[in-house]
């Protein structure tokens, strides 16, 4: 229906997608689980027209990722994106910089390629509205200025394009809207919005 792929949670789910011939999945959490890396590893080894991406939030997960995936000895290197988050949330790298860092220690690693970044706003607390929109705006914009940092640096590599996604059940409004502004970038950009629960939600006059 021309959506450019299917997102999943996890690799339980993942599993379900690829034995109906899903070609391009994002999974959006971290795999720090030999198990489930291991899956992976070996899914991208037997198709090679498959499109496997999943987050990475701290140099210490990477580096796992990167050791469980060697373990398989895989050709193909596994599309990670940075995950940016805020202080105190649930996942993410706390900040910019933080993401930076994180940024260059995947390019270090021989079974990861970088291939973007991403952000839940859905963690902030609604509140007020106008506030709220504010905040997820302001997060947005910082997930823009990690995008911006890491292609000056050179981090990104070889791809063809950044994909930069975005949008939880609440704010996919915000996160196209943000996502979508014109880049000043090395190469195109690839927003990818994750609307999860927007048919179910609804709001009351």
């Amino acid at each position: 229906a021309g959506a450019w792929g299917l997102t999943v949670a996890n690799v339980h789910q993942a599993r379900v997608l690829r034995s109906v011939g899903a070609q391009r999945l994002l999974l959006a959490n971290e795999v720090v689980d030999r198990s489930a890396a291991l899956w992976l590893a070996g899914e991208i080894n037997s198709d090679p027209g498959l499109e496997m991406y999943c987050l990475v939030d701290s140099i210490q997960g990477a580096r796992l990722l990167d050791h469980y995936l060697a373990g398989n000895q895989n050709d193909a290197p596994l599309g990670v994106l940075v995950e940016l988050g805020m202080p105190e949330g649930r996942c993410g790298c706390r900040t910019v910089d933080e993401a930076c860092h994180l940024a260059a220690a995947v390019a270090g690693h021989e079974r990861l390629r970088l291939v973007g970044v991403e952000g839940y706003e859905g963690v902030f607390s609604v509140g007020p509205v106008n506030e709220a929109i504010a905040r997820v705006d302001r997060f947005f914009g910082e997930l823009r200025d990690l995008v911006h940092r890491l292609d000056s640096a050179g981090l990104f590599g070889d791809i063809k394009e950044i994909l930069v996604s975005g949008g939880g059940s609440i704010w996919f409004d915000r996160a196209a809207a943000r996502l979508s502004e014109p880049w000043d970038l090395t190469r195109p950009v690839r927003t990818v919005i994750r609307a999860g629960s927007y048919v179910t939600h609804d709001a009351a006059e």
